[in-house]
């Protein structure tokens, strides 16, 4: 957002990331529950910025920054100089000391995060279809934590995705075996939009 609304201007604009590429984060449910395939929500920095020419790219993994010397210090390379910096990290999973949530638990905040959870659910699907006694007991219960938008994001999405694989790809497990849970602190779900 930043660069974006720098683009154009008169000043000098470098986005340093260890990945080319921009995930739009809203729809990473759509890519953990195989509605979207990644490349619908990944986007080519360059491309995104290509006509701009005060913008540009460093693909590098950001080591450190070097207040006193205006650097900002990135691995396996040169230092790059800056007269201003915006620090963007991104976002990540917060547990909340939750014993088994980091082991156990599938976070939604990246490309690769939403790939390792529908490829759990897929797996999970394919259990229940090869033991089919089994489904009751278990491998098609989803549990979701989190009453967010993206909690029931998720939980909608994964019900139409188990709706798809009973009535159309093949899947022989009743429909009825798999369960969606979705847990929240709080005693209502989209809290924020209330």
């Amino acid at each position: 957002s930043a660069a974006r609304a720098l683009a154009g201007t008169q000043v000098s604009v470098t986005i340093v990331d260890q990945r080319n590429f921009h995930t739009f984060q809203p729809l990473l449910y759509e890519v953990a529950t195989a509605g979207l395939d990644a490349g619908d929500v990944a986007y080519p920095i360059r491309s995104i910025f290509g006509r701009s020419d005060n913008v540009t790219f460093r693909f590098a993994t950001v080591a450190g920054v070097a207040w006193e010397l205006g650097q900002v210090i990135l691995e396996a390379t040169d230092p790059l100089p800056f007269d201003s910096l915006i620090v963007a990290s991104g976002a990540q999973a917060k547990f909340f000391g939750i014993p088994g949530a980091s082991e156990f638990g599938f976070p939604l905040y990246t490309l690769t995060d939403a790939r390792r959870l529908r490829d759990h659910v897929l797996r999970r699907l394919e259990l229940a279809d090869a033991d089919r006694a089994s489904a009751p007991e278990g491998p098609l219960t989803f549990v979701v934590v989190g009453g967010g938008p993206t909690g029931v994001e998720v939980a909608g999405a994964l019900a139409e995705l188990l709706d798809v694989a009973v009535r159309h790809d093949g899947f022989r497990f009743p429909r009825a075996a798999a369960r969606i849970v979705l847990v929240d602190g709080l005693d209502r779900l989209l809290t924020p939009f209330k």
